[in-house]
Formats: structure tokens, C-alpha cells, sequence
């Protein structure tokens, strides 16, 4: 048994051994010096010209690691989030992308973050390089390991992107097109109208503060009688870029996370105004398999009726319980016999081909059920009381606020008829007041005649009651689509957005330029061209490490490997050259980048009639 002296000087070891280790010393040196007696390691400290005794030694070092530490806050790191670490089962979009780029040009003002990634003192890039490698895939990573050796053993960040040509979208759109917010298109849209307003009138209007005061208040006006007006549920729906970014599963092709998930339709409807709403909750607990298992699941309907409701047995072994959220205790599941795949037949049995699902945060619940569902109303997206578009307020404090009703307060777990009855009816009093409507992002106060405070009564002086007439599946329309490739394009394109503004526009208003080289897109506003995609990679390479001394970014992208896959008759030879040569320009351009900036090599990906290949994105802080 070791003495407390002993210890310390054990640790004493531990902590020169680390520390040397992270101030680069040679790993063998460490390891010699922890193994060595006291005596022996101050003699050979001495002999070479160091400290001689432990704690002078350990002083010596932490100086030196202190500079070495305030030289690294000197420049830029990026990190990825834990949840992203496991590259086989997480990808991300090539919105994600947009979103590092937009926190890494606009900083705290960004409209989005990334939510992938960390970018830690992003004040201290001295630039963003941005390199697209056309039709490459995370394949031909693979397939072809020494073509890519630059990008794999220089690049310590990797990640596998998703695509977009399998939704029927096109990389620079994804990449440019940044979506604006409904208050944004509002704002943009009224100024517009003023700005029109007695076109081709002549005469003499000079902008006084009084005249800009005028703008300012006509917009508002227009802003607050267009957010406050009633809404239909079509107004709610989460967009595809929403469903992106909120992580709800989305039926992608080579997405081994979602692989076993099922349609909540074998065919679906538009939605339209009369499209029946269902509220969805569900509990969970924690298996053996390390994930969450569904346990209990309530459906309601809008006149609040729970049209289905059961306990459900987890297919691994419970290790947790949560009862403290699920209000599932072993002995409540001793008899259950209903499986995961009974819920989902029953599910698809109850819902319309055109219904609306209702939830807070429902993609995590969608997850437990191992569905797919295209139209989609999130509670902790249409309401929102911290100001910040990724904090979310939870709905226990939105019953409270909004509904004035307490839920979820005892310590046996949630029920999930009462969230789910709690969901539906602050999306009906949504539907009610408007767009403004709790949601302090879209200018909605405390005070207002809009206040939660203020709960309508009837005309006997009673709260009144919240719910809405159920339409029949013949008051709605039809239009069924067929089941297979085109459910899934359907799926996509049924949310899709088109208010959209240019990231080089946005850039721009944060003063920094940027340059283009090898894209042919129609978001290229507020970019110099440097070159087209005709350019040979070699020309695109050198234009792109000379323009950047003159721009904060710049976007580049390589076409040869492209070119030469949509050969005719390419051979594999041919494709291996080609290749090789792609990255051999990287290689060129990041040698003659200077420090401090943030390079992303992306791979784009294909699709064709029979396939279709994931991209991979490289990260790297020079």
C-alpha cells in the first residue's frame, strides 16, 4: 500500500509527464522522465542545462505553457459537436455549410448558426476559403484513398454531406440561397411597395427626417396588420429548410440513420385549409441499445379528443426507466404486448393522406416512431419567448403563459394526452390572433391587446374553449400521389421555400467581399467574377490564392473531375488522373493561403438515374 507521499509524488509524475506531452515534447522523454527516480530526473535536468528540482522544473513548464496557450488565443479553432463525432451516423446538409460560412463572415449577427460545429474566436480569421470539388463523392474517397491522401491526412475534420440533387436541388443554390425569415419577407416586401409607390410621378421629393419617418411608419403598419391578421395552418407549416434544420427525419437515400423508417402514407394529399390537424406526443425510456425506445404514445384531434392512445413494448431491455419525464415504472409495462410496428399500422390507419402532425419539438417524437411525416406544425417554432431562434421554450411554460393552465408538474412524468391536448391548443390560438402571436421574433410583446394575460372569455363571461369543427376527408381536397421515388421527391418539394436573399448580399452588409471562380449561379449578387466554369481547374486554382489578399472570401470550384465523368466514354485511368489533378490544385491553393483562415474543401456528390452518392466536407484553420 502506497504512502500518501508516495501519491503525491505519483501525481507530481502525471502532471510533468502531461504537460511536457502538451508542450510538444518527445513522447519517449516523458516516459522516461515519469519512470525515473526523483534523484535521477533532477541530475539529468541539471546535465541538460534545465531546472534542477521538480517544482522549479514544473514552474518552468507551465510558463512555457501559458505563452503557448495565449499564442493559440490568438488565433481561430473549430471543432465538431459531439453528436456529429460518429461520421456513420450523422451527415448534414449542405445548409449546414451555409451556416458555418454565414457565423463565419457575419459572427454573432448571423441569422443562423451552425449547429454541427463549433468556430471558437471567429473575430480571429483573417479569411474563408471555400473549395467545391464537382461531382466527387464520399465513394471516391474510398475507392480511390492515395488520389485523395492530401485531403485525408491534412484535413483532421471530416463529415459526409447529403446530397441535394436527391430533393431536387442544386449545390451553389444550397450553398447561396440563404432563406429569409417571415418577418424578413414582410419587411422586404412593404419597402418594396414604397418605394414603388407613385411610379412615374414626377416631382420633387427630397428625404427629410419627416418623409423617413413616414416610410418607417407605413412599413410598420403594413408589418403589424400582416402578422396579426388570422393565419391558416398552412401559414405554420414548417418549410423544408425548418425540417432541415429542426433535425426531423427526412427519407433521404443512403442515410444509414434512417434506413428502417417507414412513411406515414403509402401516398399523400396536398395539404390544404381544411387539412385536418393531429396532436402527437410520445414518452420514451432508455435500452440496452443505448437510444431511446417508444413507450406511450397519445394522438388528438382538434376537437381535443385523444383518438388513440397505448403503451408500447421496447424491443431491447429497459435500463432506465425515465419516469421522472415518461411516468413509466416497470410494473406499468408488465403486460404490454403492442410493438412499434402495431403503432405505426395504426397510425397509418387513423391519419388522412393529407394531415398536419402537431407537437413540441415533434421530430424527436417522430424519431421514436421511426416515421416520416412531410407536414409538419412545431409548437416550439411558432411560439418563442427568449428571443434567440435556437432557444426554445419549453411547453410547460407555454401552457402556462398561454393556455393558463399548469402541466407536467408532478414527479411521476409527463402524460402525453395532456402535452398533446396542450399542443393542439395553442396551435388553434395561433391560428386565432396571427403570425405575431407569441412569438417575440416576429415583434410580438407583453402588454399588447394580443397579451396571453388577457384569456378570452364567451358571452356567459367563461374561458373560452378552444377547438375547432373536424372536417371530413370529403370536405378536402384529393390529388393522391403515387407511392415509391415520387412520394419521396413530394415529400421535399411539398415545403419547399423560395424567399430567399444571396449570402454574397449579406456578406456585403457586414462589409467584407467576396470573389467567385469557376460557378455558373444565379445568387453570384454582390461577387467578382473571377473566372467561369469553363476555366480549367489549374486557371480557377491560381485565381483563387491571388484574389484572396483582396477578399475576405472566396468561393472557387473545380470542374475537370465533372467534366470527365460525363464523358461518354471515360475509362477508370482517365477518372484517376483527373482525380488526382483536382487535388493537386487544393494542394496548390492552400499552400499560398496565409494563416488564420478558415479552408472547407467540399465534395459535392451526384445522383443519377440508378444512384445516388453523398458528398464529404474537409475542415481546416491554417
Amino acid at each position: 500500500m502506497p504512502s500518501k507521499k508516495e501519491k503525491r509524488s505519483e501525481a507530481k509524475k502525471r502532471k510533468l509527464e502531461a504537460l511536457i506531452s502538451l508542450m510538444g515534447e518527445d513522447g519517449q522523454q516523458a516516459k522516461k522522465f515519469r519512470n525515473s527516480p526523483e534523484k535521477e530526473k533532477d541530475k539529468s535536468f541539471c546535465e541538460s542545462g534545465e531546472l534542477t528540482s521538480s517544482e522549479e522544473t514544473l514552474e518552468e513548464i507551465r510558463k512555457r505553457l501559458r505563452e503557448r496557450q495565449k499564442a493559440a488565443m490568438q488565433k481561430a479553432k473549430i471543432f465538431l459537436d459531439s453528436k456529429y463525432e460518429d461520421p456513420s451516423l450523422n451527415a448534414i446538409y449542405p445548409m449546414d455549410i451555409q451556416h458555418l460560412l454565414l457565423y463565419a463572415v457575419m459572427g454573432n449577427v448571423a441569422s443562423y448558426k451552425p449547429r454541427w460545429c463549433k468556430l471558437i474566436r471567429q473575430v480571429r480569421l483573417s479569411g474563408v476559403v471555400v473549395i467545391v470539388i464537382d461531382s466527387a463523392s464520399s465513394n471516391d474517397v474510398i475507392r480511390h484513398q492515395n488520389a485523395f491522401r492530401f485531403l485525408t491526412e491534412n484535413f483532421p475534420l471530416r463529415i459526409e454531406v447529403i446530397s441535394p440533387s436527391q430533393y431536387g436541388r442544386t449545390f451553389d443554390e444550397e450553398l447561396f440561397a440563404v432563406p429569409m425569415s417571415a418577418r424578413q419577407v414582410t419587411l422586404s416586401t412593404r419597402a418594396a411597395d414604397c418605394n414603388s409607390t407613385d411610379k412615374g410621378t414626377v416631382r420633387d421629393f427630397r428625404f427629410t427626417a419627416q418623409t423617413v419617418d413616414s416610410v418607417k411608419s407605413s412599413v410598420a403598419n403594413a408589418l403589424e396588420e400582416s402578422l396579426t391578421r388570422s393565419v391558416s395552418c398552412l401559414d405554420l407549416m414548417l418549410s423544408e429548410e425548418q425540417l432541415k434544420l429542426e433535425g426531423y427525419p427526412l427519407p433521404l437515400v443512403n442515410s444509414p440513420l434512417y434506413s428502417k423508417y417507414k412513411f406515414s402514407k403509402t401516398a399523400y394529399s396536398h395539404p390544404t385549409e381544411k387539412s385536418p390537424l393531429f396532436a402527437v406526443d410520445c414518452e420514451m425510456v432508455r435500452t440496452q441499445t443505448n437510444n431511446k425506445e417508444l413507450v406511450w404514445i397519445a394522438v388528438v384531434n382538434e376537437r381535443l379528443e385523444c383518438v388513440y392512445e397505448s403503451l408500447v413494448k421496447p424491443r431491447a431491455d429497459v435500463v432506465d426507466y425515465l419516469t421522472e419525464f415518461s411516468g413509466v415504472t416497470k410494473k406499468l409495462l408488465e403486460n404490454v404486448t403492442t410493438s412499434l410496428r402495431d403503432v405505426q399500422k395504426k397510425l397509418r390507419a387513423i391519419l388522412p393522406s393529407d394531415a398536419i402532425l402537431v407537437g413540441q419539438s415533434l421530430g424527436n417524437d417522430l424519431q421514436s416512431l421511426e416515421m416520416f411525416h412531410p407536414y409538419i406544425i412545431d409548437t416550439s417554432v411558432i411560439y418563442n419567448l427568449s428571443g434567440l431562434p435556437l432557444k426554445k421554450t419549453g411547453l410547460k411554460r407555454l401552457s402556462s403563459e398561454f393556455l393558463g393552465r399548469d402541466i407536467q408538474m408532478g414527479k411521476t412524468g409527463h402524460n402525453p394526452r395532456e402535452d398533446a391536448i396542450a399542443t393542439m391548443e395553442l396551435v388553434l390560438k395561433k391560428l386565432k390572433h396571427g403570425l405575431e402571436y407569441g412569438n417575440v421574433l416576429n415583434g410580438w410583446v407583453y402588454g399588447s391587446e394580443r397579451d396571453p394575460s388577457s384569456k378570452p372569455v364567451d358571452e356567459n363571461g367563461n374561458k373560452e374553449t378552444l377547438k375547432a369543427e373536424y372536417r371530413s376527408s370529403e370536405d378536402r381536397e384529393s390529388g393522391k400521389v403515387e407511392n415509391g421515388m415520387m412520394q419521396r421527391k413530394f415529400f421535399f418539394q411539398q415545403t419547399r421555400t423560395s424567399n430567399c436573399q444571396s449570402l454574397f448580399k449579406l456578406a456585403k452588409r457586414s462589409e467584407k467581399s467576396v470573389a467567385l471562380a469557376g460557378f455558373e449561379t444565379r445568387w453570384a449578387e454582390e461577387a467578382e467574377i473571377l473566372g467561369d466554369k469553363d476555366e480549367s481547374d489549374r486557371t480557377i486554382a491560381k485565381q483563387t490564392y491571388l484574389s484572396k489578399a483582396d477578399h475576405f472570401c472566396v468561393f472557387s470550384q473545380l470542374n475537370g473531375f465533372g467534366r470527365e465523368l460525363r464523358q461518354p466514354h471515360n475509362c477508370n485511368n482517365c477518372l484517376m488522373r483527373s482525380m488526382q489533378d483536382v487535388v493537386k490544385q487544393v494542394k496548390r491553393i492552400v499552400k499560398h493561403l496565409p494563416e488564420n483562415n478558415l479552408v472547407v474543401v467540399i465534395l459535392s456528390g451526384r445522383s443519377d438515374a440508378n444512384s445516388t452518392q453523398n458528398g464529404l466536407c474537409f475542415l481546416k484553420i491554417l
